[in-house]
């Protein structure tokens, strides 16, 4: 094999074993734990994960991008109006989070209406 096929397994192992997060698909994730349980859940699953790897790396190197573009946008608008700034907005965000909870915990909307 040659040495650029031997680094991508290499990598994508890496990624596989320590950077990507486990499947959580369901409560706790008991279906994917589930599924690890049997020789052939594993067979499948491990080829499920080789074969999406490529939209998963595609999705996180996107991701990581577009919060680094958007980040760098409000530091420039945050020069000219200070309604920009990115503690105020995370906080704004998490009392909006916050109240649409409550209210729907309550079944009363009108708190989160405002």
């Amino acid at each position: 094999m040659s040495r650029t096929v031997i680094s991508i397994v290499i990598f994508s192992l890496y990624l596989g074993l320590f950077y990507i997060e486990p499947a959580m698909a369901g409560p706790g994730g008991k279906i994917a734990s589930a599924a690890f349980e049997t020789f052939w859940g594993r067979i499948i699953l491990g080829i499920l994960t080789i074969v999406f790897l490529p939209l998963i790396l595609y999705s996180i190197i996107r991701e990581k991008l577009s919060e680094r573009r958007t980040l760098k946008d409000l530091r420039f608008m945050a020069q000219y109006d200070s309604c920009f700034d990115w503690l105020t907005i995370q906080h704004r965000l998490k009392d909006c989070f916050l109240r649409i909870h409550s209210s729907w915990e309550n079944e009363d909307l009108s708190e989160a209406s405002q």
